[in-house]
C-alpha cells in the first residue's frame, strides 16, 4: 500500500502484512502532494496535488524525483476519471478532454486527446478509457461514449455511401487521411 505522509511530502510504501515500511521505496515530491500512485515498475508516479490538479513524475531516482508533466486540470471529484495506469501511460478523463498520455523511453511525452465541445461529466470509463459513461451539464442525459475512431470511421462510410467531398473536409482536421471511406 502507499500512503502519504502530509507533514513532510513523502509517499511511502508499506506492507500491510507486516505494517513496515519499505524505506527504498519511499518519494519525496512537491510541497503541493495530496496522494500519489507509483506505477508498477516503479519509474513514474502519478500525483494529484492541493488545487485538484493532476501531475505525471518520474521516479525512477528516488533521490531526485523530477516532474515531467502537469499540473493538469483542475480535476473535478465525480466529474473526472483518471486510469489506464500502464507503465508509463495513463488516461484523464476531465472537463472538455479526455487525453491520453503516454511516456517515451528517451522521456518523451506523446499525448492523443479527444476534445468535445462542451462540458461532459464523466461518471465511469472501461479500464483502458476508449468507453466512457457521461453526461453533460445542460442535456443531463447519461450516455455511452466510445473513443474507436475505426468505428466511427465505419458508422461515417455506412451512413454516407462515399467518401468527404472538399466542403465537407473544410470543416475538418487537416490531418486526416486523403481517403477516409473506400470505393466500394
Amino acid at each position: 500500500m502507499q500512503i502519504v505522509s502530509l507533514a513532510d511530502h513523502t509517499l511511502r510504501a508499506v506492507n500491510l502484512q507486516t505494517a513496515t515500511e519499505n524505506p527504498d521505496l519511499r518519494v519525496q515530491l512537491g510541497p503541493d502532494l495530496l496522494t500519489g500512485r507509483v506505477s508498477r515498475s516503479g519509474r513514474f508516479a502519478i500525483v494529484a496535488t492541493r488545487g485538484s490538479m493532476v501531475e505525471l513524475w518520474s521516479v525512477q531516482d528516488r533521490r531526485r524525483p523530477e516532474k515531467v508533466l502537469g499540473p493538469l486540470g483542475p480535476v473535478t471529484v465525480n466529474e473526472s476519471q483518471i486510469g489506464g495506469w500502464g507503465d508509463p501511460q495513463f488516461f484523464l478523463a476531465n472537463g472538455n478532454s479526455v487525453r491520453f498520455i503516454s511516456v517515451a523511453d528517451a522521456g518523451r511525452i506523446d499525448i492523443e486527446s479527444y476534445d468535445f465541445a462542451d462540458k461532459q461529466i464523466f461518471l465511469a470509463t472501461t479500464r483502458d478509457g476508449k468507453a466512457l459513461l457521461r453526461s453533460t451539464p445542460v442535456r443531463g442525459l447519461i450516455d455511452l461514449f466510445r473513443l474507436d475512431p475505426a468505428l466511427w470511421q465505419r458508422h461515417l462510410c455506412d451512413v454516407l455511401g462515399r467518401d468527404l467531398s472538399e466542403d465537407e473536409r473544410r470543416g475538418l482536421p487537416p490531418e486526416l487521411p486523403n481517403v477516409i471511406c473506400p470505393p466500394r
